[in-house]
């Protein structure tokens, strides 16, 4: 994709580009591309199959970021165990739940509209030969939705640095 379209260069963000445009040749549908970023935005626009659209990044508003907190008492935690397939918790649909009890974190798990599931992510090796371990729980939620393909599409929004790219990159090329 990178040689098809010389504009592009073997960075991040042209990657992200050659990616939307390869799920809509396979998916053989338009792939609506958001971005504030307007470098990419730009580039988004020549290619033939995606609709790039250029958002403002103070206009974004997200009231989801796939997971909530909750400290649920005994009887709430009995509950949940006993029959996961019940929504207790009241998630949204691919949501992870972080359990605490007190100030510690006792479990993480991930409602996918039928029930209730534990973390079932894998380490995996790059192939880079680079062992992919995350190293708190947001990374390790995240390897988990990457790892999940009854989630055909993934968002991931965060600070610079936090392995964003890297996760997404090294688990689509492993």
């Amino acid at each position: 994709m990178l040689k098809k379209y010389s504009f592009l260069d073997n960075i991040n963000d042209h990657r992200i580009i050659c990616a939307a445009e390869l799920y809509a040749m396979h998916a053989h549908e338009p792939v609506v591309f958001l971005t504030s970023d307007a470098l990419q935005y730009l580039l988004a626009q020549r290619m033939p199959l995606i609709e790039a659209q250029y958002v403002e990044e103070s206009t974004i508003e997200i009231d989801f970021n796939g997971w909530r907190e909750y400290h649920p008492n005994m009887d709430e935690l009995t509950s949940l165990y006993a029959d996961p397939t019940k929504n207790i918790l009241n998630c949204k649909l691919n949501e992870f739940a972080k359990i605490y009890e007190g100030n510690a974190l006792k479990d993480v798990l991930f409602w996918d509209g039928n029930s209730y599931r534990k973390l079932k992510y894998k380490d995996f090796v790059a192939p880079t030969g680079e062992r992919i371990v995350p190293r708190n729980i947001e990374q390790k939620m995240y390897l988990d939705l990457l790892q999940n393909d009854d989630v055909p599409i993934k968002l991931c929004i965060g600070r610079f640095g936090t392995g964003k790219s890297m996760f997404a990159e090294t688990w689509a090329a492993h």
